[in-house]
């Protein structure tokens, strides 16, 4: 079968969603994937050479889906298909789905992972039907055998014979646009999608099959692939929306597709027995708040991704593994991978790769039992490894007891979280800026403490420094200000035409350390390491705690009621016959609340810390710690009277739990409280940045009795996760 025989036949599969964890981890017969990651693509018709950058992260996300394939969900590495840059012609990718499918029958699960070139390709007109523009993935031939119309999958997909089908696609066919598009080979991002003066082509037998969909009516209007999802029973995921860029960012550790990293971590993190719900928001508030810019990642089905009273929810399997606790696989951060002399190399795809990218190198973490441990494995000392030194995506790590046996395979979770007193916020230059300009950045930028001015492709930045001109958006033009990582303009941070630079930087200072603030916070975050029994709703309406928005659990908190009106994670809405996930919409001008539940035999704190999308922080005051007793539920700025903003706006907020008060934070607050002359209430924050750094200090303190085996380098903090939980819980105020 050619490129375009491919086309009509195979499905793939991120936490994208606990639903997709689910499907995984479901007791089926079979279990089999293939996955594509092309980083360089080959020479076009007549071996002219092709005007594609090559693409850096492909092969690191199809190494991450099949450690979490293999490892997490025990699938079978021989029925798994690899296939990395020239190996995967259209040809190769669909000889390797008919073998890894050969005698499927309707319990059995097929996963489809393509990292690489995504774009669009012109169907010429076929009879009546005028010319259209479609969707497609570009196979490493692409240039010669032609392109995989996304239409012509999805439709193969429905004609295998099973539906627990899971197809995830970390490429685009959209621009990044905006100041950064024309420096996107900067070592530092890149967009996966085709070169725009590149066109692409179907071949004759390709055309030939979307001329027979077409003439069925299944084509779709125009040709909208959405609309194919029709009878589709499976899972579609996507990096991003149609016309809009999947990103891949260069971490310390490598490249990686930003979609695939955020759902390979969630994945190992995630508890499919106890899931009900797809919870696109982990991984999607991962992209959209963290990366910024106009990535906009996609869950699509035919069947609704949400359970109703009528039953009809998108299940794979979950039905099974609730009846089934025993089943479930437990959640981990990685596992061990090869010896290395007398430690260890860890490959741990379920930390956040921000943490990875901060703490990783010199954490502790715990090996887990492979089986629920009896009394003799109860009282044995816990093996702990300790990392040493990074290794692209891996960690050699050493473990802490000279007499601990390493078993390559061992499930391992976080322990200690150790990060660097001093961590910063790497400001990257705009390489747009012309010498004199980057001079005086560098010179104001320097004059503060942790703020690093670097080059692109030093390190992944956390924000740029840049000069709009009239080209990037002429009524913004010749303004310096700052951009999101992904590009997106932070247009609160602009100035007036015709200021200095070095005016600039000096007005830019406290958005910046607003921004480290912000950083400490994402830092962290560890909700699916934590130890603390601890749960977070967020509810919001009118009537309040009879509209729950969002629910968070750390990796022991108390199962959630699995009712059909349980709390998601993320909107649902429905059109063209399909089901789609965005991120959370709540009403502008109406309540919020938080609900804390303490699963736990001892009391829980809480803080609330936030930012809205100006970048100004705010938080939760109160005259005494805010405090859950075990066992307990509390509403922390409870009552209705907290209204965040008129919008529309984003809004960040982070919920912090401890198992014993934050001293130094609650100074802060108090001290703000008091100069505001505030009782209860959420208001405003002067110096975020001091907020953030005490909080840092009460979690060093209050884990400093289960870190004392542990050696901290003196320039270190050590976060112990049964003495934490951080949430973020962000939503779009509409």
């Amino acid at each position: 079968m050619t490129a375009a025989g491919l086309a009509l036949g195979f499905g793939a599969g991120q936490r994208w969603g606990d639903r997709y964890g689910a499907l995984l981890a479901a007791p089926v017969r079979r279990r089999a994937a293939v996955l594509v990651g092309i980083n360089r693509y080959g020479p076009a018709v007549g071996g002219r050479d092709l005007p594609w950058p090559a693409l850096g992260g492909c092969a690191a996300d199809v190494a991450l889906q099949r450690d979490l394939l293999i490892s997490r969900f025990g699938f079978d590495p021989g029925a798994i298909a690899v296939l990395l840059d020239d190996q995967a012609t259209g040809r190769a990718i669909d000889g390797a789905i008919a073998a890894v499918t050969a005698g499927f029958g309707p319990e059995d699960l097929f996963i489809l992972h393509f990292s690489g070139y995504g774009g669009q390709a012109l169907v010429p007109p076929m009879g009546d039907a005028p010319g259209q523009r479609v969707r497609v993935l570009v196979p490493a031939d692409g240039a010669s055998g032609g392109d995989l119309p996304e239409v012509l999958l999805l439709k193969r997909c429905q004609g295998l014979p099973t539906q627990q089908v899971a197809i995830t696609i970390d490429a685009s066919d959209g621009d990044l646009g905006g100041p950064l598009q024309g420096a996107m080979n900067n070592g530092v991002l890149r967009v996966r999608s085709r070169p725009g003066q590149t066109a692409g082509r179907l071949s004759a037998s390709t055309l030939e099959q979307w001329q027979a969909l077409d003439r069925s009516g299944a084509n779709g209007v125009e040709g909208d692939m959405d609309l194919a999802l029709a009878g589709f029973g499976g899972l579609l995921m996507r990096a991003s929306a149609p016309m809009t860029p999947a990103l891949e960012l260069h971490w310390a550790a490598g490249w990686a597709g930003a979609f695939t990293r955020s759902l390979v971590q969630h994945l190992w993190q995630s508890t499919p027995a106890t899931a009900q719900w797809i919870d696109l928001a982990q991984s999607h508030r991962t992209v959209e708040t963290w990366i910024g810019g106009p990535q906009t990642p996609q869950a699509l089905s035919a069947k609704s991704l949400r359970p109703s009273k009528n039953g009809g929810a998108f299940l794979l399997g979950d039905a099974t593994l609730r009846d089934r606790p025993d089943l479930a696989i437990a959640p981990a951060d990685g596992f061990i991978g090869q010896l290395d002399g007398d430690g260890a190399l860890l490959r741990l795809g379920g930390l956040p790769a921000a943490v990875f990218e901060a703490a990783a190198a010199q954490s502790v973490y715990q090996a887990l039992p492979a089986a629920p441990p009896t009394d003799a494995a109860i009282a044995a000392a816990p093996l702990f490894l300790q990392g040493r030194d990074r290794q692209g995506w891996q960690i050699l790590a050493r473990p802490t007891s000279a007499t601990a046996a390493i078993a390559p395979g061992t499930a391992v979770q976080e322990w200690v979280r150790i990060l660097p007193k001093q961590t910063d916020l790497a400001v990257a230059l705009d390489p747009a800026l012309e010498r004199i300009e980057r001079i005086d950045a560098i010179s104001a930028l320097s004059a503060h403490a942790r703020i690093t001015p670097i080059n692109p492709g030093d390190r992944l930045p956390d924000v740029w420094f840049t000069r709009l001109t009239k080209s990037d958006d002429p009524a913004l033009g010749d303004r310096y200000g700052l951009l999101s990582l992904g590009g997106e303009v932070l247009t609160h941070t602009l100035g007036d035409p015709g200021e200095a630079v070095k005016p600039a930087v000096q007005r830019l200072i406290p958005a910046l350390e607003s921004h480290l603030a912000q950083k400490h916070l994402r830092l962290i975050e560890n909700q699916g390491s934590s130890q603390l029994p601890v749960r977070v709703t967020l509810e919001g309406g009118d009537r309040l705690a009879s509209r729950p928005a969002i629910a968070l659990g750390s990796r022991t908190a108390p199962r959630p009621n699995l009712r059909a009106d349980a709390p998601p994670t993320v909107a649902v809405s429905s059109s063209k016959g399909q089901s789609s996930l965005t991120t959370i919409r709540l009403a502008a001008g109406k309540p919020v609340q938080y609900r804390i539940d303490n699963g736990g035999d001892r009391p829980i704190w809480a803080a609330l810390i936030g930012f809205n999308g100006r970048g100004n922080g705010f938080a939760f005051y109160t005259p005494e710690p805010f405090q859950v007793a075990p066992g307990g539920s509390e509403l922390l700025a409870g009552g209705g009277g907290w209204i965040p903003a008129n919008g529309p706006d984003l809004i960040q907020t982070y919920v912090i739990c401890t198992a014993a008060p934050c001293d130094r934070l609650q100074e802060q607050l108090d001290a703000s409280r008091r100069e505001q002359n505030l009782g209860v209430a959420v208001a405003g924050i002067a110096d975020p940045l001091a907020v953030s750094r005490a909080l840092w200090q009460d979690l060093h303190r209050l884990s400093q009795a289960k870190t004392k085996p542990f050696t901290l380098p003196n320039d270190t903090y050590g976060f112990q996760v049964e003495e934490w939980a951080a949430f973020e819980v962000s939503y779009r105020l509409v």
